[in-house]
C-alpha cells in the first residue's frame, strides 16, 4: 500500500487514536521502519529481481526499436 502522508495525516491520527505524536516523532518512526524494510533480505532479493527484470525488458524494447528502425529504413530504400 502506498499513501501520501503529511502533517494533516499525523493530526488525524492523533485525533482518532489519542496519540500525541509530533511530525518529527512520526518521521523518525517512519525512517526507522524504512531502515528495517531496507535491511530485510527478502525485500532486497525482490528488489534485485525487479531491477534485473526491468533491465531485461529495457534491453528487449531497445532491440525491438532498433530492428524496427532498420526495417523502416529498408522499406524506404526499397520504395524509393
Amino acid at each position: 500500500m502506498q499513501a501520501n502522508i503529511d502533517k494533516g495525516f499525523v493530526e488525524l491520527l492523533n485525533e482518532r487514536t489519542g496519540l500525541n505524536l509530533t511530525w518529527e516523532q512520526f518521521t523518525a518512526i517512519y525512517r526507522e521502519r524504512k531502515a528495517q524494510r531496507d535491511a530485510d533480505p527478502v525485500i532486497q532479493a525482490r528488489r534485485a529481481r525487479n531491477r534485473q527484470l526491468n533491465e531485461l525488458m529495457e534491453t528487449i524494447a531497445w532491440q525491438e526499436f532498433e530492428q524496427e528502425s532498420r526495417n523502416s529504413e529498408a522499406r524506404k530504400r526499397d520504395a524509393g
